[in-house]
């Protein structure tokens, strides 16, 4: 039976070097390309475009959600906005909704809280509520640990959450009796 070589097994420990490194040398990589400048980069203060993906346009302000000052709530774009008098967005920002939705429509702001604990047993600040569901109220909050948790299964949960600095200006922002609408 002559001929056979024997395959030459690598020891564990220079199997997990070899991916460590690997991983490594991929995320120093897609660091660069995050920070703007690795290759192909240009300094766009020289007027040269740079060939780093540009920054994800902010969606605009749903159409026929509303006039003057309001609270914009879309259900299937996850996002708010806070809109002036004038129609124009003061701000904008991303939201992670809990399980329970808003009836689509226009309802106003009907309370505040300062700070609370959630349906989910998190302890939240700056609650506006504007609907309920059953006996569920839905209403914005942030997480006072900065989190945005997965909403809980099988748990009615009317807590829309967003990061804490945009509680901030919804708080300030929305009064009671401000419109909400929610739009699709």
């Amino acid at each position: 039976m002559g001929g056979r070589r024997r395959a030459r097994r690598l020891r564990p420990w220079v199997t997990v070097a070899g991916l460590t490194a690997s991983a490594l040398v991929l995320v120093g990589v897609l660091a660069l390309l995050a920070d703007g400048t690795g290759p192909g980069h240009q300094d766009a203060a020289a007027g040269s475009p740079s060939s780093s993906p540009s920054a994800p346009e902010r969606p605009p302000l749903p159409h026929g959600s509303g006039e003057g000052e309001r609270v914009v709530y879309s259900l299937s774009r996850k996002h708010v906005w806070l809109v002036k008098q004038d129609g124009g967005a003061v701000r904008d920002f991303p939201v992670w909704p809990g399980t329970l939705r808003p009836t689509l429509g226009e309802h106003t702001v009907s309370g505040r809280r300062e700070s609370t604990t959630g349906g989910d047993g998190v302890a939240v600040k700056n609650v506006v509520f504007f609907d309920v569901s059953g006996s569920v109220a839905i209403g914005f909050s942030a997480a006072l640990d900065g989190s945005s948790p997965r909403p809980v299964t099988g748990k009615a949960t009317g807590g829309i959450r967003m990061r804490s600095e945009d509680s901030d200006a919804l708080w300030d922002f929305a009064k009671e009796e401000l419109p909400v609408v929610v739009v699709e």
